[in-house]
């Protein structure tokens, strides 16, 4: 089982077959007890992350940041670690496209940071830095997207600042993510001494 499931994962059809699965569930989630269900999903989510951060070898189908959203707003948040995997599938494409939608920040303004659509960005938000790093992904694209990334930092502290009703663990959580070297430079300091006495703390 072990081969078929490695197999699977590794082949072209692993994205498509995963999204299927993730966009039906009531036709096979009801089958199942809510442990399999939380673990199927949270593996097909990982399958898909693992291969879109493989783009040399993949050659299937990339799913859109709408469907995966999509999906995520469905797990959120009885299967957070799903939900969270799917984020950072969101995160990866915006990431290799070399653009963070302004979008974002103003739907994570307007839900206050406590809807589910509130929680499924701040997840987005926190992943972002992270696959910004992602040389295998970004290649020689890498330094314009850091370059975007620095130039997004202050506003997404901002907005995060903002979020008084918003978990204070998820806002400290995202903001550190930001709070990089390798983002901001010799800034880092200077911001990181704002967000302290700031109302993120």
């Amino acid at each position: 089982a072990d081969k078929e499931l490695t197999a699977f994962q590794h082949s072209d059809a692993a994205v498509p077959l995963s999204m299927l699965l993730l966009g039906d569930l009531q036709s096979w989630g009801r089958r199942v007890g809510p442990e399999v269900f939380g673990a199927v999903v949270l593996l097909l989510s990982q399958t898909i992350l693992k291969r879109l951060q493989r783009p040399v070898t993949y050659r299937g189908s990339v799913p859109t940041p709408e469907e995966l959203l999509q999906r995520a707003e469905v797990l959120y948040p009885e299967h957070r670690k799903a939900t969270e995997t799917l984020a950072r599938c969101v995160a990866l494409l915006w990431v290799s496209a070399g653009a963070i939608p302004t979008e974002i920040l103003t739907a994570l303004a307007a839900s206050g940071g406590k809807t589910p659509a509130g929680g499924i960005m701040m997840a987005i938000l926190r992943a972002i830095p992270e696959e910004g790093s992602n040389k295998e992904v970004l290649g020689e694209k890498r330094p314009q997207v850091m370059q975007h990334l620095a130039s997004r930092a202050r506003p997404v502290l901002e907005i995060l600042s903002a979020l008084h009703e918003a978990p204070a663990a998820a806002r400290l959580d995202t903001a550190s993510s930001w709070l990089s070297p390798e983002i901001l430079g010799a800034d880092v300091v200077a911001v990181a001494v704002g967000v302290a006495s700031s109302p993120l703390l």
